[in-house]
């Protein structure tokens, strides 16, 4: 009779012993898994994202470098409108107030519709309640944006 093969995992020299040997102690049974918890139901707050900054924190340290400081003037960007202008956080927060920087700036902006990169506007910090209130009307009373380079003669409303 040839002799058993070795066990798995056993040096080649090493045999197994015969099934049904008593010297060959019994197989450990196997861990029970562990019972888990029931992960908690999802809240709104759970579902809502992270803040930018934590996401993001090298873009949150540059668009803060002083400090997170409201801006008084700002240089016109390539692509830059009024409206993406005063949306910025550092600047109004809100792009209906556009009209704001439209009306500090008449001296230097013809047309709201046409600004030019380089150009460097006041941001006005003194405004009142009545004054905000007027500028958000303003920008919501302003016809649809509608393509041109030069300034118009007439703008369709009085800021």
């Amino acid at each position: 009779m040839a002799p058993p093969p070795a066990a798995p995992g056993a040096p080649a020299g090493d045999l197994a012993p015969p099934p049904g040997d008593a010297a060959a102690p019994p197989p450990a049974p196997a861990p029970a898994p562990a019972a888990a918890a029931p992960a908690p139901a999802p809240t709104d707050a759970s579902l809502a994202a992270p803040p930018a900054d934590k996401l993001f924190p090298d873009k949150a340290a540059a668009a803060s470098d002083d400090g997170g400081k409201k801006l008084t003037h700002y240089t016109v960007s390539h692509h830059d409108s009024l409206w993406k202008i005063a949306g910025k956080k550092r600047v109004y927060g809100d792009s209906f107030q556009w009209p704001l920087i439209f009306i500090a700036n008449k001296e230097k902006i013809k047309d709201p519709d046409v600004i030019k990169p380089g150009e460097s506007l006041k941001i006005s910090r003194e405004v009142g309640n009545d004054q905000l209130a007027d500028a958000v009307k303003k920008a919501k009373d302003t016809p649809r944006f509608e393509p041109h380079s030069e300034p118009r003669e007439k703008l369709p409303i009085e800021y």
